[in-house]
């Protein structure tokens, strides 16, 4: 196991028991030196211990950050591999064809999971290469199965999945975190507003058929005031919408704010639902299994601020990355107006799942977008095209740029070498590559 956070932590705890029992030695490669040490694992760190020299691994782990997946730490990785390892990486936004071609094998398993998983709460897809054996594969789903539900996807339906079940956390964090400041507000203590919002979403969720007529005026407030158009009113975030309706409530009873709550999660996850299935592609059963099952992604995220005792803007912080796919979502929810709660959740789900594609091979991504503007004739789509293909040049750039200072690191550090007809040695440069000025 290469790294060993939050995800790869989760899967080590459920699976380590079982997988010394079958047999297996495990060790764990960390990017420093550990503080604390796993009973029953050798543990290495780059840059300093590595494994014996000659060991090779039948599998291995990929659970550190994409960053991390350096020209270096392939280097370091591949000498413990051959042809037939099989490499798990649970890393975001790096295809099997990337990983398969950066370490030299021909099995690659890609896993995305969802921060709940530490809670066995998570939803997670799995896409492989086409080279990984049936029974192989029945054994890493049920390896990810002690973490929660696995859902077999192609490579290409990973960035949406994302979108659907690893970004929507944090959303669902926000939502919590708006019920709570609209309990607040009604000077409702701390501790008792975060146990109204886990009992209306884990512990005792209330059924429509036992919502009053006030309940029901302020759930239909709640939407008139998100959508466009409609009464002249169009012009309140979510939280907003949420404040203003709880002023139907006053002087309720603590029933019927239990309905109102549970009301509110039931009307976000129907959103998500129908975006999962209409824009990003996926069944509406899975949809439902995402968002809304035992497992899913309302329950989960609602059992771990509960379990963790974490303030919910500290757990929607802990995963949304800068210019990040979680940060798309959050910005479209939390910031839309004028825009009823499906297009809402809609506009941001796409955006999540692009931004997805874009991270993961951002020359690929503004080709595709600038190919498709330059089948059509108008001035608009020819200026879309353009900016799209300056975004092009300037990810080739970068790429150009960061293989010239590895081809640049590389001749520096290359050792001189002797020979008979040339004792002394020579020490050749790098051919200089011009590329981006052509």
């Amino acid at each position: 196991m290469v790294g060993d956070g939050n995800m790869a932590g989760a899967i080590m705890n459920r699976n380590l028991d079982g997988w010394t029992e079958e047999g297996w030695r495990v060790d764990i490669i960390k990017a420093t030196e550990p503080k604390t040490r796993r009973v029953g694992v050798n543990q290495y760190f780059f840059d300093g211990v590595m494994p014996p020299q000659g060991a090779k691994y039948g599998e291995i782990w990929l659970g550190y950050k994409p960053a991390h997946f350096s020209d270096k730490s392939k280097a370091d990785l591949r000498k413990y591999l051959t042809k037939d390892s099989l490499v798990v990486s649970l890393m975001a936004g790096i295809t099997t064809d990337s990983i398969r071609d950066g370490l030299g094998v021909d099995m690659v398993a890609r896993v995305m999971t969802n921060t709940n998983a530490t809670d066995g709460n998570a939803q997670s897809c799995l896409a492989t290469s086409g080279k990984v054996p049936e029974k192989t594969l029945d054994r890493i789903v049920r390896d990810l199965e002690s973490i929660g539900d696995v859902h077999l996807v192609s490579e290409d339906r990973v960035n949406p999945f994302t979108a659907a079940a690893a970004s929507s956390p944090a959303a669902y964090h926000y939502l919590f975190g708006a019920m709570e400041r609209m309990l607040r507000n009604l000077d409702c203590p701390e501790q008792k507003a975060r146990k109204i919002i886990f009992d209306a979403v884990i512990h005792d969720p209330k059924d429509v058929s036992s919502y009053t007529e006030k309940v029901k005026d302020a759930l239909l407030e709640l939407e008139l005031s998100t959508e466009k158009g409609r009464e002249g009113r169009g012009k309140g975030s979510i939280e907003g919408s949420i404040i203003k309706a709880a002023k139907i409530l006053i002087e309720c009873s603590d029933e019927e704010m239990s309905c109102f709550m549970s009301g509110i999660v039931a009307r976000f996850s129907r959103a998500f639902i129908k975006s999962i299935e209409t824009d990003l592609g996926f069944s509406n059963g899975m949809a439902h299994t995402i968002i809304s099952g035992k497992k899913g992604v309302a329950i989960g995220s609602a059992f771990n601020a509960e379990n963790s005792g974490r303030s919910f803007l500290d757990l929607q912080n802990s995963v949304t990355s800068v210019r990040g796919t979680t940060e798309e979502l959050l910005q479209s929810i939390a910031c839309g107006t004028g825009r009823g709660w499906d297009e809402l959740v809609g506009d941001g789900l796409k955006a999540c799942s692009e931004k997805g594609s874009e991270l993961g091979n951002p020359v690929d991504y503004y080709l595709g977008k600038a190919s498709k503007h330059l089948a059509g004739s108008t001035q608009s789509m020819l200026k879309a095209s353009e900016n799209e293909l300056v975004a092009v040049y300037n990810a080739s750039k970068q790429a150009l740029m960061k293989l010239e200072r590895s081809d640049k690191t590389k001749s520096e550090n290359k050792k001189v070498s002797t020979s008979p007809t040339n004792p002394e040695g020579s020490k050749v440069d790098a051919p200089q590559t011009n590329i981006i000025e052509k």
